[in-house]
């Protein structure tokens, strides 16, 4: 088999995979999203964790980094930070944890594990 021009990465979804992954956790019944480290916002976030929070998740992507700077309780932002900080130094398969408050869009506190 020629693999001349092969791109793919073990364990990555091809870019065609995508728009389906996106409908399965579309009808998840809880939060799934995907958190960038370096810019300090969701690249992906699925109707229920929007919802959770008060917008569409279209909106959390587009506010970006704003977003966790204005809905994280501020009692939380240094067990935030130091959370970032060791999933930086995760291996492959090992769970973290943390857990947090964040303002949902009517003004009531929510917790999130």
């Amino acid at each position: 088999m020629d693999t001349t021009g092969r791109t793919d990465t073990p364990g990555v979804l091809p870019a065609t995979a995508m728009p389906v992954m996106h409908e399965i956790a579309d009808v998840l019944p809880g939060a799934v999203y995907i958190f960038d480290l370096d810019r300090r916002s969701s690249t992906f976030v699925n109707a229920q964790a929007g919802q959770f929070l008060g917008y569409a998740a279209a909106e959390v992507i587009a506010r970006g980094p704003s977003l966790l700077a204005e809905v994280l309780h501020p009692d939380d932002l240094p067990g935030v930070a130091a959370h970032f900080e060791r999933a930086r130094a995760l291996r492959d398969g090992e769970p973290l944890e943390v857990e947090y408050r964040m303002r949902h869009r009517d003004g009531g506190w929510r917790w999130f594990l």
